[in-house]
């Protein structure tokens, strides 16, 4: 398998802004380890991402929403106290989570809960 070269945490933005309403401004993504199980309808999901410098921005919840005063202050609350901002070496947090997959979930839905779940155990702010 070959590894995953490092990237701009930034290019996660495709994704996590229309689907989390959250935006990375900055950090390096330098690798990671995925394992997930499934079982019937639950997922087992381990991850292990290596990162460095990571900060977000919380967005309004409307995607033609305006950031205002609230958004200000959970991404101060976010990159202050929340969010891990570094993941790396001997020290990397490892996510693990279980999820159950609800009946009106499609399987990708599927997939990224899990995996969401997993990645909130490392970083914070994805529960």
């Amino acid at each position: 398998m070959q590894p995953l070269a490092s990237f701009s945490a930034k290019k996660l933005n495709d994704f996590l802004i229309p689907n989390e309403r959250k935006e990375v401004t900055d950090g390096i993504v330098e690798d990671g380890r995925l394992v997930m199980n499934i079982h019937g309808d639950v997922a087992s999901t381990t991850v292990t991402p290596h990162y460095r410098n990571l900060s977000m921005r919380i967005l309004s919840e409307s995607a033609d929403g305006k950031r205002g005063l609230l958004e200000g202050i959970k991404t101060f609350m976010a990159n202050t106290f929340v969010l891990h901002s570094n993941n790396l070496d001997k020290t990397a947090i490892t996510g693990k989570a279980s999820y159950h997959r609800k009946k009106e979930e499609e399987f990708l839905q599927f997939i990224w809960i899990a995996i969401r779940k997993s990645l909130g155990k490392v970083i914070g702010g994805f529960d």
